[in-house]
């Protein structure tokens, strides 16, 4: 494995790693949303409000800053 594929597939681990300890259930809304764009109308039958999602998300970005320093 080369050191980009390595480094990679850690950044992959920790984004998914990061979205599930926020939310285990919303997780795969989140990585959907910041992954592909895909805008919280388009997500689909999501298991929470708005309001709701995006905060989990803001802590989903807060929590990811914290860990990639």
């Amino acid at each position: 494995m080369t050191q980009a594929s390595l480094r990679l597939s850690e950044d992959i681990s920790l984004i998914e790693d990061t979205a599930f300890d926020v939310d285990r259930v919303i997780a795969p809304f989140i990585l959907k949303n910041v992954t592909l764009g895909v805008p919280f109308e388009y997500l689909g039958l999501v298991p929470c409000s708005r309001g709701e999602f995006y905060a989990l998300r803001r802590n989903f970005f807060l929590l990811l800053d914290s860990r990639r320093r």
